[in-house]
């Protein structure tokens, strides 16, 4: 439901409708993900809860200071401070930002196709470093990769795991391994390394090494090495 015939006709039978069609699923899904609460916002409501009473008590000893000591004018002055103390005071911006930021973000979301569970993922989506595709081009993650596991590297993605290539080609920037600052030229049978990045194209490759055996990470192992024995540097590049 939802989407547009191009070109051609044809006919087809009904399996879903109403709120069964997957439109309406998407929909009530970004519905209830908006409506969710984030752990921060409830930590704002809690600030909100004490902080507005103080306000409006601040508000109220201002206006009655004025009427006390403003003399003939003391009422009109009085109004003014206490309209002053609850708009300048009052933690609005406290309050409405978190649900907006949710509601913005979510929305932005679903309009490029990524659908977010609830407030807490997106609170918790700072934590990812790493989106891994399988070949069908579903989001796993990087610690449920296994040795012979096919992996989609599309252009601006991180390699996950070292590999060979399978079927495709495209340019690897390897700079952060080899200080060379040009892409290197990726096709059928070539190794590729965890941490490097996909310059240009797309490309299928097979898991090879994973966890404590990746190229960077006993490169980051031997530099610490290095750093803990305080030797030359020409020893470790010869190594």
């Amino acid at each position: 439901a939802g989407t547009i015939n191009q070109k051609g006709s044809f006919t087809y039978s009904a399996e879903k409708i109403g709120s069964e069609t997957f439109l309406s699923q998407i929909i009530k899904t970004v519905r209830d993900a908006q409506g969710s609460k984030a752990p921060i916002q409830n930590l704002v409501d809690k600030i909100a809860g004490v902080f507005i009473p103080i306000v409006i008590i601040s508000a109220t000893i201002a206006f009655f200071c004025w009427i006390i000591l403003g003399k003939e004018m003391g009422f009109t002055h009085g109004i003014v401070a206490f309209v002053t103390v609850l708009i300048i005071a009052c933690p609005c911006a406290l309050g409405l930002a978190t649900p907006t930021a949710i509601m913005v973000g979510m929305g932005k979301g679903a309009e490029n196709g990524i659908l977010i569970k609830d407030a807490n993922a997106l609170d918790r989506a700072h934590l990812i470093n790493a989106i891994i595709l399988d070949n069908k081009e579903t989001i796993k993650d990087i610690s449920a990769i296994h040795i012979g596991e096919i992996i989609v590297a599309k252009p601006g993605e991180k390699m996950a795991v070292d590999g060979s290539v399978i079927n495709g080609e495209s340019y690897v920037d390897e700079s952060m391994l080899t200080g060379e600052p040009i892409a290197v030229h990726k096709t059928a049978n070539a190794k590729v390394y965890a941490g490097t990045i996909n310059q240009k194209g797309s490309f299928t490759y097979s898991a090879e090494k994973i966890g404590a055996k990746l190229s960077c990470r006993r490169l980051s192992k031997r530099f610490v090495m290095h750093k803990a024995a305080k030797l030359p540097s020409k020893i470790l590049l010869i190594k």
